[in-house]
């Protein structure tokens, strides 16, 4: 699943975060119902990270872009995605 530029997920730069939530949510039911076993998720994609860091700055990957890269999508990635 590619995330720069919003190639395959989240649709649109400017996501809710509910949105990014519910498009992830179904990109996992449609793999579910695929049998695919496996999504590759990369949350370091540029020396940055999609998680609060004291060491890294902020992702400017589209996990941030609906909040001005200020480290707070309204969501915690980690507990979502993991």
């Amino acid at each position: 699943m590619a995330t720069v530029w919003n190639l395959d997920w989240p649709s649109s730069s400017s996501s809710s975060s509910a949105t990014q939530q519910q498009e992830m949510i179904d990109y996992l039911d449609m793999m579910a119902d695929t049998n695919m076993n496996a999504l590759l998720f990369q949350v370091r994609p540029a020396g940055d990270a999609f998680y609060a860091s004291n060491l890294e700055p902020w992702s400017r990957s589209p996990l941030s872009y609906n909040n001005n890269y200020n480290n707070n999508n309204g969501y915690n990635n980690n507990n979502f995605y993991y």
